[in-house]
């Protein structure tokens, strides 16, 4: 448990310094880090099924400027590492791991995003110093500052998923251990119930013509890509 941990921190923490930091190509994105997470921890399937719930609750709110929305990249790295772990352990559906590592995780993305406020501060002072060095020496210490900002980010990164990634493994192996025969299934149904959310959100968000076409297009798309899973669900 401790090494898939660590691993899923390591990658977790690379694909965090997207949010802001570096390249900004969108693999911070849930529907990008919740698989990759999954897959180098051999549940693919874990990965997309955290990806769809987090991707669609947070899908209208981007990281962009000033702007610091929940933590969606954190909590979805967390949530497929430990529903990884709990379901290789206790052989539990996909489905209903990850719901239940969901709902015991989700604070982690208002933690995250308290965390990415006080990560931005340390930020600034990091590059007033740099600054002040550059302006004083004219030599090349941005490239110093730069290379220490994106150690510190990838060191933050590390140190919150690290220790919620093993609490979430005890919080969710004990509740899964608590419930009774029936729970699973009952998890199960309740796996669509955020995505149905999402989508009700997506609906009232589109107010022209054009919006709403793309929207159906895009729903009917999600729909195929549902069946998709199910199919994995079955196998998993």
């Amino acid at each position: 448990m401790i090494e898939q941990a660590l691993l899923a921190s390591v990658v977790g923490a690379i694909l965090w310094l997207d949010r802001f930091q570096m390249l900004q190509i969108m693999v911070s994105r849930p529907v990008v880090a919740g698989p990759l997470v999954g897959l180098v921890l051999g549940n693919v399937t874990v990965g997309v099924a955290t990806a769809i719930l987090y991707e669609l609750l947070w899908i209208r709110k981007p990281p962009l400027g000033g702007y610091i929305p929940p933590d969606a990249t954190l909590a979805s790295c967390a949530t497929t590492a430990v529903a990884a772990c709990v379901a290789a352990d206790t052989g539990g559906s996909a489905s209903a791991v990850v719901f239940l590592a969901f709902m015991i995780l989700f604070p982690v993305c208002f933690l995250g995003a308290e965390a990415d406020r006080i990560h931005r501060k340390v930020l600034g002072w990091l590059a007033r110093t740099t600054e002040d060095s550059l302006r004083q020496t004219h030599d090349r210490s941005y490239v110093l500052g730069f290379v220490c900002a994106l150690a510190l980010g990838f060191a933050w990164a590390v140190s919150i998923l690290f220790p919620v990634t093993l609490v979430g493994c005890v919080l969710v192996r004990g509740v899964w251990s608590m419930l009774p025969p029936s729970g699973g299934r009952v998890l199960e149904c309740a796996f669509y119930v955020i995505p149905v959310l999402g989508v009700a959100d997506l609906m009232a968000a589109r107010n022209s013509k054009p919006d709403r076409l793309l929207f159906v297009l895009g729903f009917c798309i999600a729909i195929g890509a549902g069946l998709c899973l199910g199919l994995l669900f079955r196998k998993s």
